[in-house]
Formats: structure tokens, sequence, C-alpha cells
């Protein structure tokens, strides 16, 4: 372990253990039966001019100064050379070249572009033009493609990964899994769990690296009770939110009701507003008694405004389905548009939400049928039907608004309840509990 641990080759744990034990298990037998015979396909790779060979062959070199049976055949040194090059964390993309890994470069760039070419296909993006996403993607392949050319699929899928991130981003999870599925119809090979995940993983970085661009606000804060008592609100707002503003100004009553030009996006003011008549909107009472993560919270529901989802996405239409389909079969066909092909995922307790999507509409449209009476289900268990058509066509700002809004539906599918019970139509709805809780008060920020 100590001349693994020195060399350029890095294994995780479990890996490691895997290579440790085909040494012993080739100690073992080359002790009992002599040399062993693997009859190693011939492929076109030399597997000499990698720092992995280099690691055995000094690794080995070591073993048989202090312990017999390690006089092992040029076969089963290349068998030990496969499986550290397909057991090694290549996080140094550096070191993926032709001069170390020869033909498995160029396997190992066409799979990688394969599956580029297709989430791209997938999305509506290009793909291409992250560079991290190409590195990272290009380091799973690698050891992958020579599991191609000895036609074998072998990893370690011990379960110590976590698929939770999957399972909360279904969009993608939905994707990966055809990804995975058109891969084997090609390339005759079968992800393992752990590779899909770490696939994924890089897919779901390359999502998270789009930044939603967003506007920059003006903001009043309304000093009743003299310009001191809004310094806290004014702290908080400048401490937290400072990249989502363009000014913030203290105004008295009197001086907004005299000024011509009133060029603010938002007001701010005391919870003491609410007793009198203000007339400028939009406008947010802060609570006296909140804490400061309380404010932040509740802050970050007015600078949601700035990402204009509402501006960027299709209106949220909301339509109550018709008794008649209650304990029955809901025609969503009917609605979908002609000539469209359609995603479609499930959500929510027992599947009770179903989405259906296209990333390629010609008509841009957000849906949501529902029962007025929320027990009520169809035959299949179905409350909500979620119809979704976009044209994302390399919009990657849209892209990510809508795979927000899934995901959040996803987490808590009662937000979709709640809204169609209050017929609300706003995408800010979806983002922020606090304007899902009791009417009144809360509702009075928008």
């Amino acid at each position: 372990m100590k001349t693994i641990s020195s060399s350029r080759i890095v294994f995780s744990d479990i890996y490691a253990e895997r290579f440790v034990i085909f040494l012993i298990y080739f100690h073992n037998r080359t002790l009992d039966r002599g040399q062993v015979e693997l009859e190693l396909p011939e492929i076109d790779f030399d597997e000499k001019s990698t720092d992995e060979y280099l690691m055995v062959r000094e690794l080995l070199e070591k073993l048989r100064i202090q312990m017999d049976g390690f006089d092992f055949s040029p076969e089963i040194i290349r068998f030990l050379t496969y499986i550290a090059i397909m057991s090694t964390d290549l996080y140094r993309f550096r070191d993926c070249t032709r001069e170390n890994y020869g033909t498995l470069m160029d396997v190992a760039e066409e799979t990688r572009n394969f599956m580029l070419s297709r989430f791209s296909q997938y999305l509506q993006i290009n793909m291409f033009d992250d560079y991290t996403c190409i590195k990272d993607l290009l380091k799973i392949m690698l050891p992958i493609s020579l599991k191609l050319y000895l036609g074998i699929s072998d990893d370690a899928d011990m379960g110590f990964h976590s698929t939770k991130s999957m399972e909360e981003r279904p969009v993608l999870k939905l994707f990966m899994n055809r990804l995975a599925a058109e891969f084997e119809e090609r390339y005759a090979y079968r992800l393992s769990v752990r590779e899909i995940y770490l696939i994924f993983q890089v897919y779901l970085g390359r999502m998270n690296r789009i930044i939603l661009p967003h506007d920059k606000l003006r903001l009043a804060i309304i000093a009743i009770n003299g310009r001191l008592s809004t310094q806290q609100l004014k702290f908080n707002l400048q401490h937290y939110f400072s990249d989502f503003i363009e000014k913030i100004e203290t105004r008295v009553l009197y001086e907004l009701e005299f000024m011509e030009n009133r060029n603010y996006d938002y007001y701010l003011c005391m919870e003491y507003g609410k007793n009198m008549n203000i007339p400028y909107r939009p406008i947010y009472f802060a609570h006296e008694e909140m804490t400061e993560t309380e404010y932040v919270e509740s802050l970050s529901y007015i600078f949601f405004d700035a990402y204009k989802y509402d501006e960027v996405l299709p209106p949220i239409e909301l339509f109550q389905l018709e008794e008649q389909y209650r304990f029955g079969v809901f025609p969503i066909e009917e609605f979908l548009t002609p000539g469209v092909s359609y995603e479609k995922i499930s959500a929510g307790r027992a599947n009770e939400i179903r989405i259906y999507f296209s990333f390629q509409s010609v008509k841009e449209q957000v849906k949501v049928f529902y029962f007025p009476n929320a027990e009520d289900i169809t035959i299949c268990c179905e409350k909500y039907f979620l119809v979704i058509d976009l044209m994302v066509n390399e919009n990657q700002q849209k892209l990510k608004m809508i795979l927000n809004l899934i995901e959040k539906i996803t987490e808590k599918p009662e937000l979709l309840s709640d809204g169609c019970s209050r017929g609300l139509g706003s995408y800010k709805f979806f983002f922020f509990e606090l304007y899902v809780g009791e009417k009144g008060d809360k509702q009075q920020m928008a």
C-alpha cells in the first residue's frame, strides 16, 4: 500500500482492496500450481506505456525481495495492469493523453462525445461548451474504454454511494437511464449503477453551472418611525442581497407623495405600515419580531422577481378536471399539442402527479389539470396533470428554470395542490413556502 500511495496512481479504498485481493490470489496460485494461464485476448493497446504498468512492475519487484510467489508471467502482469487502469481514479486530466493510454484515448473520446451529443439532444442545449463537463466525462470513460476493448463489464458496486440526488432530479434521471440503454445498445456495454451515478453527477454539475441572469432592483424603504428604525432592514438587504440591488433609498411617505419620478421596483416598510393606507406596490412588510434568518428567508421572496421566471416561462394555466373523471380515465392525450413528442415522469405519493414535457414544442405553454376536491383521484390514482410545452433551442436560462420548477414539485408535491386550491399562477409560489402559508399577511408581500 505504501508503494501504491507513493505512485502517480490513485485508487479508491474499495478498488485498492480489490487490487490487493488479485495480488494475493495470483500469489497463492503461483505457490500452489506454478504459472497460471489466463488466455487474455489480444487488443490494440500497449499497456507498457502506462503509469499503471510501471507501478505494477515496481510493486512486484519489491514484493519478490521479501516473499516467494511473485514471479508472475507477463500475462499476469498485463492482467494486473488492466485491473489497475480500470480502477484508477483519473482525477488528473493532464494524465489522460495518447502518450499514456494510446488507442484507449480514441475510444474514450468517441464514447464521451456520444454521451455529450445524446444529452445535447435530450436537453436541447450544447453540452460541448462546458470544458469541465468534457474533462470529467473523459476521465470516467477512459477506464470504461479498456473494458470495451476486452468485452467485459467490470465494476465494484458496493452501495457506498447515495443516489438521492438522482431521485431529486427526475428529468436528468430519466435521460440518464435512457442514455445508459442507448449506450448498451450501441457499444454492447452495460453501465454499472456506480458508473451511471458518476456520469449523472457530471451532467448535474453542468446544470449547476448554469447561472441564471437577474436584474438589479431599485428599492425604497419607507421610514414611518424615522430613518434609524430602518437600519436593521437596510443592513440585511445590503449584507445578503447586494448583488441584486441597484440602489436603496430611505424615504418617508410625504417625500414619496411629492416625488415626480418614483422609479422603484419594490417598496419595503415595517409591519406597522399595514395599519396605514400606503398606495405603493409591490410592497413588503417586515415583522418586528423576525430573526435574522427569517428576514433573509422572507426577503428572498422579493428578489425572486429579479430572475423573471414569469417573463421567461409561459404563464401557468389552471384547469379543473370534470366530475366524470373521478375514478375514471382522464384522456390527457387530447390536451397535448398534436405532433409533439412528450416525455413523461411521475411525482408525489403514489405517483399522483403526472408530468408531460417537451423541450421542442412549437407552442409554449404550462398547463395544470386538477380536481377541485383535493381528495378526488382518477382510476390510476392521478390527482394532477402537468403539461409543459417549451422551445428550449439553446436557451439555457429557460431550461434551468423549468428544471428548477419540476424539481421543486418533485421535492414538495403539496405545493401543486396548494397552488391549485388558491388559483395562483405565478412561479414565485412554487419557490417560497412563505407564500404557501395561511392566507393573509404573508400573501400581502406579493
